[in-house]
């Protein structure tokens, strides 16, 4: 597979994330706890350079400090003088930045340079000149600058052994070593959700479980497989900022509820102790309607390619009172709505516990990538049983999801531009709001034994009973692991088309009669496209795919081809381009049974611990064939450039005063924004973090072939 899909993009597009008007709605003491809030999002989110590659914090170190002169009044000047190719350094490290590491946030794919080696050193050699840093860029550069240009092929994937590049493990950890630490895990009830697997082998291995903690403490265990020793103090002085901010915010906080929480959040970021950020979320699920809502910790496991480490990730937004009133009628309605999906009772929540649902306009979020919706929190015990909360982050649909007018939408028919253009916003907007609240939000798990006692399988001929279930110690991510995530997003983007049919669901997000025809045909259509696409993410040669949704999507494409009658199809007109051929009077009779179909399944499988069964149907309909091969190379050759995202930035001052500092969006600008949000202080942490590390990820290539 050539380098084409890895290079950077030579002129990305960037779009501000815009939310000064929410802001200036807020009262100064909500301003105050979202500066510090953000600022604990953000000191965190240096996390997920050292969860991401061995070079990713060397590489932030280094274009921080050679682009200081951005800061200066004179830049623009200077900016001329840089050698030629200094595009395509900006780009590149807009692109970084914008991931936080040099991997694809969305997709797993290594981001490589469009310049040369010898073209960026010559850019940064002069950016650290006019940085005064011309001894420290030395240095940097000759810690990482292979590593950055280097594609041998398991440094162009995240992946896990041989597969690919991840630092949440050790260069020499196995598939075999993360399914022994799991299983040790599991009957220690040790959550991985914030740690990181270091190995040193020996005629008997150690094995380090690094748990993220600002204090320092460890546990060693003899097993028969080799030595266990579990160790707080991962990232310390990281965490320990972290701490410090969540301090600050809950002494601006609104009520107790919200101090309470800090307060477990922090405890857990202090000792490693991931049962105080479960409290602290049981607190942030009881706090209601905050006039500035946030989540932070070690939250989705999409880049541990064994899909239980958590990574980290920090937001505060301002709710949309409007747009909530939406999600709102939609909680209301949930009950009703659930009764449509296509499993039996008994395998839904005992009790729907009514979450909070709300539009956001975030202010900051710290992570390697921004979503489009979350529900959360992720820990099966507390969803199941106490609730969760789900939000729709408005500004980022309204920056991100919006095609250009009187733009030609790939892979769509000519008949379907203008609807899909004017619609996919809105359409989107409801399959967030379904694949949120009743997506992730529906199904039970079956937790022990008893709990399946006289439960029918509804797979199996009547009178047949549920076998299986999740045993003590297990959770639905430790048992499907590295296909936990994919296939929880393909359970719940096949609710969200599922229940769009729903003349109620569509009315309300005020969409009734033709129109409310239309968004649910864009909104299937949509999907339809999003499964072709998909195959851009897709690696024939490891038969890996690189992103959790979007192999959701493509396996939804392959179930409703498969559904025949006529329902979907994909056409080549006469240059050879293909398109989707959705067909609208087919969607309620033949594509939502064929979806209902795949999501009994999804769900019994899911809700019994049926990994071997639900493994493999999702992994069969995961297959690309020859015709799909075909496919994705025109996949390919038309791809479009991912949006990056520009954020504000908050600044608290001594006073206490908030300010929100915006930046243009440009690649200068989105380096800016980090040259702003981070200090001397945050940097000088990360060089004696990844030197500490760096034994561990030796066998990493770092050759360019």
């Amino acid at each position: 597979m050539g380098d084409s899909i890895y290079v950077c993009d030579a002129e990305p597009p960037i779009k501000q994330l815009l939310c000064k008007k929410a802001f200036d709605g807020l009262t100064a003491m909500e301003k105050l706890y979202a500066g510090h809030i953000a600022a604990a999002s953000w000191s965190g989110a240096l996390m997920c350079l050292f969860q991401t590659s061995p070079e990713s914090p060397a590489v932030f170190e280094m274009f921080w400090r050679c682009f200081q002169f951005l800061s200066q009044p004179d830049k623009d000047d200077r900016i001329k003088e840089l050698p030629e190719g200094s595009a395509d350094v900006f780009a590149y490290a807009a692109a970084f930045f914008g991931n936080l590491g040099n991997y694809r946030s969305f997709g797993d794919t290594k981001i490589l340079p469009r310049c040369t080696l010898d073209t960026m050193e010559k850019v940064l050699t002069q950016c650290a000149k006019f940085s005064n840093v011309s001894s420290a860029f030395v240095s940097l550069w000759e810690a990482c600058s292979k590593q950055i240009f280097s594609n041998s092929k398991r440094n162009l994937e995240l992946g896990l052994g041989e597969e690919g590049t991840s630092t949440y493990f050790s260069s020499n950890c196995t598939k075999t070593d993360a399914e022994s630490i799991q299983k040790f895990l599991d009957e220690n009830k040790i959550s991985a959700y914030n740690t990181r697997l270091f190995k040193t082998d020996g005629e008997k291995p150690r094995y380090e479980v690094q748990v993220a903690a600002a204090q320092h403490a460890s546990k060693e265990y003899d097993t028969d497989f080799g030595t266990v020793v579990v160790k707080q103090g991962d990232m310390a002085p990281i965490m320990a900022k972290v701490v410090s901010s969540l301090q600050a915010a809950a002494k601006a906080s609104a009520n107790d509820t919200q101090r309470d929480m800090l307060d477990l959040y922090v405890q857990c970021f202090t000792t490693g102790d991931i049962n105080a950020h479960v409290d602290g979320s049981r607190k942030w699920i009881q706090d209601k309607g905050p006039a500035v809502e946030s989540y932070i910790g070690f939250i989705e496991s999409y880049q541990d390619p064994f899909g239980t480490r958590g990574e980290w990730e920090g937001f505060c937004a301002v709710v949309n009172k409007t747009t909530s009133a939406r999600f709102q009628a939609l909680v209301d309605s949930a009950e009703e709505l659930l009764t449509h999906l296509p499993w039996p009772a008994a395998f839904e929540k005992d009790e729907f516990k009514r979450p909070d649902f709300t539009s956001l306009e975030v202010l900051a979020f710290g992570s390697s990538g921004i979503p489009a919706g979350i529900n959360i929190p992720n820990y099966d015990d507390v969803r199941q049983n106490e609730g969760f909360k789900n939000v729709s982050l408005g500004n980022v649909l309204a920056s991100a999801y919006k095609p250009e007018p009187g733009k030609k939408v790939t892979f769509l028919r000519a008949d379907d531009y203008d609807l899909f253009g004017r619609l996919v916003t809105e359409s989107f907007e409801v399959q967030v709001g379904l694949h949120e609240l009743l997506g992730h939000g529906s199904g039970k798990n079956f937790m022990g034994e008893t709990s399946i006692v006289g439960v029918a399988d509804p797979l199996q001929p009547a009178g047949a009973t549920v076998s299986s279930f999740y045993a003590d110690g297990e959770t639905w991510d430790s048992k499907f692991s590295d296909i936990a995530s994919t296939y929880e997003e393909c359970r719940a983007e096949c609710v969200g088309i599922y229940l769009c049919v729903q003349e109620a669901a569509l009315k309300i997000f005020g969409h009734e009669g033709q129109a409310g025809e239309d968004i649910m045909y864009v909104n299937w259509l949509s999907m339809c496209r999003a499964g072709v696409l998909a195959l851009m993410f897709y690696n024939p040669e490891t038969n890996k795919w690189g992103q959790a949704h979007m192999q959701a999507r493509y396996v939804i494409l392959r179930c409703l081809l498969e559904a025949g009658e006529g329902l979907l199809s994909l056409v080549k007109n006469s240059e050879g381009e293909t398109s989707v051929h959705l067909a609208r009077d087919k969607i309620r009779s033949v594509g939502v049974p064929a979806i209902g179909k795949l999501l009994l399944r999804l769900q019994v499988y899911k809700s019994t611990a049926d990994l071997d069964a639900g493994s493999k149907m999702y992994l069969a309909y995961s297959q690309v064939d020859d015709a799909m091969a075909t496919l994705r190379q025109e996949v390919i050759d038309r791809r479009e450039p991912r949006k990056l995202f520009v954020q504000p930035h908050l600044a608290v001052g001594a006073d206490g005063d908030v300010s929100l500092h915006e930046f243009a969006p440009t690649p200068v600008g989105l380096i800016e924004s980090f040259l702003e949000r981070y200090g001397p202080a945050d940097i000088d942490m990360l060089r004696p973090l990844w030197e500490a590390e760096k034994h561990h990820h030796t066998l990493y290539p770092t050759e360019r072939v």
